[in-house]
């Protein structure tokens, strides 16, 4: 069997890229054609092999960035739901109205509230600020005789 021109430069072409052919390599091959042709055959599919490993590496890394990525994720969401829950609840806890059944307003007794008295709470702040100096819910509602809950959310 004689190589053909075609083969013998389809083989070069091939063999450049996996390593370098000397001139005894060439002259082997012009005699022996079937190892051209075997050699030729085992270059592709060592190529292929080695595109479908990449692909495959590839793939399997994509896997694990996007399954790294997904556990992320989920963890900001975990953590961001903990976070506004605990939020919630702290407002939940500061802006309840419920009052102790043993609270008694401080103010009930003291002279300064006993001496005035007004109808609106308004007003009521107004007292506050000119006599205390702050804003007091708790002697808002005892110069005006509205519970607390009234006094907030006027």
């Amino acid at each position: 069997m004689k190589l053909s021109q075609k083969y013998l430069e389809l083989f070069l072409t091939e063999m450049k890229s996996y390593r370098r052919l000397t001139v005894d390599d060439m002259n082997y091959y012009a005699q022996n054609p079937e190892v051209l042709l075997e050699d030729l055959r085992e270059q592709r599919e060592k190529r292929r092999l080695e595109k479908e490993a990449s692909l495959l590496k590839k793939s399997t890394e994509d896997d694990a960035r996007r399954t790294q990525l997904i556990d992320q994720i989920e963890e900001l969401e975990k953590n961001e739901r903990k976070s506004k829950d605990e939020e919630d609840a702290h407002i939940l806890e500061v802006t309840s109205m419920d009052l102790p059944l043993d609270f008694e307003n401080m103010y009930t007794l003291d002279e300064r509230a006993s001496e005035t008295h007004t109808e609106s709470v308004s007003d009521g702040l107004i007292l506050s600020l000119s006599n205390l100096g702050r804003v007091d819910i708790e002697y808002i509602s005892a110069i005006t005789g509205k519970d607390l809950k009234e006094v907030i959310m006027a």
